[in-house]
């Protein structure tokens, strides 16, 4: 009786184990977005000593990703140059001290502050 409830048991989370395993996204299979940022703005955006982007714009932005299931690539820009670059499509959006105005708002979508 003990073999028979344990072999339903293993049985059981085997299937679910299975049927888990198959909806699991893997990282190269996530969306990719594309995130201009200037990495001269310490503390919010610049490059450590190994030459990677790193802040706490970064951070928020990985956190955001994490969350809604995408995976970033940053692209590090200088400041005059991310608005062309999103116009053109280059980037699909931005991290770097943006502050919202009027004009921008009219032309982009912004987060609530």
């Amino acid at each position: 009786m003990r073999y028979r409830l344990y072999s339903v048991i293993s049985l059981f989370l085997i299937t679910i184990m299975g049927i888990m395993s198959a909806f699991t996204i893997k990282a190269e299979d996530l969306p990719k977005v594309i995130v201009a940022t200037d990495a001269s703005l310490p503390p919010m955006e610049f490059l450590n000593s190994k030459g990677n982007i790193k802040g706490f714009d970064i951070e928020v932005m990985n956190a955001i990703a994490k969350e809604a299931g995408f995976k970033v690539e940053y692209r590090n820009t200088k400041w005059n140059n991310i608005f062309a670059g999103l116009k053109s499509s280059r980037f699909d959006a931005a991290i770097s001290c943006i502050i919202v105005t009027r004009e921008r708002a009219k032309r982009y979508a912004f987060s609530i502050p």
